[in-house]
């Protein structure tokens, strides 16, 4: 039996959004109640602005977002787990890759990597360097020029610090004394 959303449940689910971005699912599976209640909670605190979408999953042909606890711009561009593996390995170097290697290194199948290396092209993240030879394999480097997204794994909630107050200077009258 699932439990009644109260107050005294509540706070699961912002501690839980506190220490790391979460899609509903997830929160859902962390604290006990079911899809509907998270749904609900998350889209009012949403809609309040005390938390923001930093991430789009792509679970079960569908993006869920990540939504994390604080005041932020939301995240809308979305992007598969395998597109994802591959901007990481683009991150750490400027070396030019083969399909194959980013194959090797990423997990998935190679018929898969073109198709995602291509759509990272597109949105320019990547490009694909010229053949010498009709011979030579497709090699794809990153664009040095063009900032990579950060993804949830990287996001963590920071609260955010009170200005502080100035003190208010006295009001001065054509009768007070010049003080500088």
């Amino acid at each position: 039996m699932k439990p009644k959303f109260s107050a005294t449940n509540a706070p699961i689910m912002i501690k839980a959004l506190m220490s790391k971005p979460h899609t509903p699912a997830q929160l859902a599976e962390a604290s006990g109640f079911s899809m509907e209640t998270v749904n609900l909670f998350c889209d009012s605190m949403h809609k309040a602005g005390l938390i923001y979408i930093v991430d789009w999953v792509y679970e079960r042909n569908r993006y869920l977002p990540a939504y994390i606890f604080g005041e932020g711009m939301d995240v809308t561009d979305k992007y598969t787990t395998a597109q994802k593996r591959i901007l990481d390995v683009f991150r750490r170097d400027l070396l030019s890759h083969t399909a194959q290697e980013v194959s090797d290194m990423v997990g998935i199948p190679k018929s898969t990597i073109t198709k995602e290396l291509n759509a990272l092209t597109e949105k320019r993240f990547i490009y694909r360097n010229p053949r010498k030879n009709g011979n030579d394999p497709l090699t794809w480097r990153r664009d040095a020029s063009v900032a990579f997204p950060i993804f949830a794994d990287a996001v963590k909630y920071v609260p955010k610090r009170p200005t502080p107050q100035r003190p208010k200077l006295p009001k001065q009258s054509w009768f007070s004394a010049i003080t500088n």
